[in-house]
């Protein structure tokens, strides 16, 4: 441990929801030029690899579109968060 403290991020109210009361919530940390950060997240389904990435679909709701390097296609589209572009969002 280097004694750094680490900036926490609530992803609801930076991306899409804002005003939005929260619910249970667990932290994600992510890092980002080399910086860690801490994603305040409503939750985690599962951490898979993941494979293929595609555009983002046109039907994605723009704020999140703007947000997104793509998609994965697994049993579903899984939308693949740019964390650079969260931050320049701000």
């Amino acid at each position: 441990d280097d004694g750094r403290g680490i900036d926490l991020v609530r992803l609801r109210e930076r991306a899409v929801e804002r005003g939005i009361a929260e619910a249970a919530a667990m932290c994600v940390i992510v890092s980002d030029r080399g910086d860690p950060y801490a994603l305040l997240v409503d939750a985690v389904g599962d951490v898979v690899a993941a494979g293929d990435i595609d555009t983002a679909p046109a039907t994605l709701d723009p704020r999140w579109r703007a947000l997104v390097r793509g998609v994965a296609k697994l049993d579903r589209l899984v939308p693949l968060l740019d964390v650079s572009a969260l931050f320049e969002a701000a």
